[in-house]
């Protein structure tokens, strides 16, 4: 077996988190030059990790030596979101599933269908077109009202100030994934970024625990009738996952791309009315 050039360096000091974050692809160029091998190690995340540059040992890797590789997503994020479906395999990811996915029935996803709609139309409505937006932000601020309203019960028009709470705790929570994964706090100076993250995630669990005992109604609700429902580590993890700042990031890049080549073309229905359309297809 082929010795694989480079070295992780020592904790912390050694990390190449920030240099790949900055420019992947000039990082990936320099460190294939300097090594004179496509392949090499670094530390990554805090992380010994080997980056890997050639289709011939990613094939291999994806194909023959497939059987051999982890979950990668969970030794990244499992921290940050506890057990979920994404970091599940074998016959537990298939009984998750099998759980989850009758919230997401035709027939389920009918009902949702008033609650994605008034909320939609009020966010747009309350746009000012007098003056210019960043299309991401704003879409993403929609996503975020649509996300904590279905799947929490959350009323963005009475509930303010928990509404502001959540959002700057799912943005805390949000920078762990991109952070250096050490727990840290200092007497001086504060804590570390992921130290930050995950006292953002308990009290976000704090926040979900309460509305799911509180609302008689909403996805928070159903979720706990499904056959895993009585588990309220299943229940609080996923309502954790689907109320995070990913799912917003995801759906927002997504309608951004979107109302981009809708204004390349003649639309007759109203704007709001389009994006309601293609929120609920997602």
């Amino acid at each position: 077996m082929a010795t694989i050039p480079g070295s992780a360096g020592l904790p912390l000091l050694g990390d190449r988190s920030y240099d790949f974050y900055k420019d992947p692809v000039k990082f990936m160029e320099k460190n294939i030059s300097y090594y004179k091998n496509r392949n090499f190690i670094g530390r990554f995340l805090n992380k010994s990790t080997v980056f890997v540059g050639c289709n011939k040992t990613l094939k291999c890797l994806l194909t023959e030596e497939a059987d051999k590789l982890d979950l990668g997503y969970k030794m990244f994020m499992g921290d940050i979101y506890g057990d979920n479906i994404l970091f599940t395999d074998g016959l537990d990811m298939v009984s998750l599933r099998e759980s989850l996915i009758l919230l997401f029935t035709p027939e389920a996803v009918s009902t949702y269908q008033d609650t994605i709609k008034h909320v939609v139309t009020n966010f747009i409505h309350k746009i000012d077109t007098e003056n210019p937006v960043c299309l991401y932000q704003t879409l993403k601020r929609m996503c975020i009202e649509v996300c904590l309203s279905l799947f929490l019960g959350i009323d963005f028009d009475t509930m303010t100030e928990l509404t502001e709470t959540i959002v700057s705790l799912t943005t805390t929570h949000w920078h762990g994934i991109i952070s250096v994964p050490v727990n840290l706090k200092f007497p001086i100076g504060g804590a570390s970024t992921f130290s930050k993250a995950l006292d953002a995630k308990a009290k976000l669990l704090d926040i979900i625990q309460n509305k799911k005992t509180s609302t008689s109604r909403h996805f928070a609700k159903k979720i706990q009738e499904v056959p895993k429902g009585d588990n309220g580590i299943f229940v609080n993890n996923h309502l954790l996952l689907f109320t995070s700042a990913l799912v917003p990031k995801a759906l927002s890049s997504l309608l951004t791309s979107f109302m981009i080549e809708v204004a390349k073309q003649k639309v007759s229905k109203p704007l709001y009315q389009v994006i309601i359309f293609y929120l609920q297809r997602f």
